[in-house]
């Protein structure tokens, strides 16, 4: 991520915002997932966030907006966990 992520809430859901950057000279043509883990009050787990695209060009950003189909009074806080494809 670049410049950290964001969260946001909206009646029905969680968002993560932010930027993945591809700082190589060549593109990521494979499959590209990003994921986050989101957090109650007591710390613990509540559901994974998931962005995906299928490519992203050398030296280019992907807007990330990672979408979490949860209550959103139940997160508190969210963490990156992973990023595939590349």
């Amino acid at each position: 991520m670049l410049g950290g992520e964001k969260l946001k809430k909206d009646k029905v859901s969680v968002h993560v915002a932010g930027f993945v950057c591809n700082n190589s000279d060549n593109p990521m043509n494979n499959h590209i997932q990003i994921e986050f883990h989101t957090y109650n009050v007591a710390a613990t787990t509540q559901k994974t966030c998931l962005a995906n695209t299928s490519s992203v060009d050398a030296h280019d950003k992907w807007k990330v907006d990672a979408i979490c189909a949860t209550d959103p009074s139940e997160v508190t806080t969210v963490k990156f966990k992973d990023l595939t494809g590349i």
